[in-house]
């Protein structure tokens, strides 16, 4: 990604710069899949929409298992020093129906400064456990429900994170005049919900 003012021919706030956002190598082989690089992992529609550096494997078709680690970091948390991850999930689609269960870990001697100190085992930890529940089903090709439930074994306060949807269509970047509406409810604990993708309708 990279910014420029142009009515003043320069770079945004004086920073001419270029920041790497997502690259990676992947190789498929039948339902076997690797990733190596930077990229999104497998809650990025929910808790975890950002990148991290590291590596993923995926096993199966419909029913699949992907494990992925590496460090992460992201400078617009409160998380100032960068996070040993790891991530563990198994789905599987049954027609219209799908279903998962998803782990994530986080370890970092900052991680517990989410909200504020005493929300974390009395400030103590330095790990975050989040275990994540996820289900999703068709009704038709305009009509489809979605929707999660979080928690974060490690922390005492803002612990929990769901959301349930319903969509109707849905707009398409590559077809004009396409469009969708849905209606939701969300409760998004931050310290579940670290980074979570419903940033684009906050008040």
């Amino acid at each position: 990604d990279a910014s420029t003012e142009m009515n003043s021919d320069s770079a945004k706030d004086d920073e001419d710069k270029v920041d790497l956002k997502r690259v990676w190598a992947q190789g498929n082989y039948g339902n076997f899949q690797t990733k190596l690089g930077k990229f999104a992992q497998i809650d990025d529609d929910s808790i975890f929409d950002t990148t991290f550096s590291g590596a993923e494997v995926s096993f199966g078709n419909a029913t699949k298992l992907t494990l992925g680690a590496g460090r992460l970091n992201n400078a617009n948390t409160n998380v100032a020093d960068v996070a040993n991850y790891q991530y563990a999930g198994l789905a599987h689609t049954f027609g219209k129906l799908s279903v998962g269960a998803d782990y994530h870990h986080l370890n970092s001697m900052d991680v517990k400064s989410y909200g504020d100190a005493t929300t974390y085992k009395n400030g103590t930890t330095d790990e975050a456990n989040i275990w994540l529940l996820k289900g999703a089903y068709t009704f038709s090709k305009n009509v489809a429900m979605n929707g999660f439930y979080a928690e974060n074994h490690d922390a005492d306060n803002y612990e929990k994170a769901g959301s349930a949807q319903v969509s109707y269509k849905g707009a398409q970047a590559e077809n004009k005049g396409t469009w969708g509406a849905w209606v939701a409810y969300r409760h998004l604990g931050q310290n579940a919900d670290f980074f979570n993708t419903f940033d684009v309708v906050k008040a």
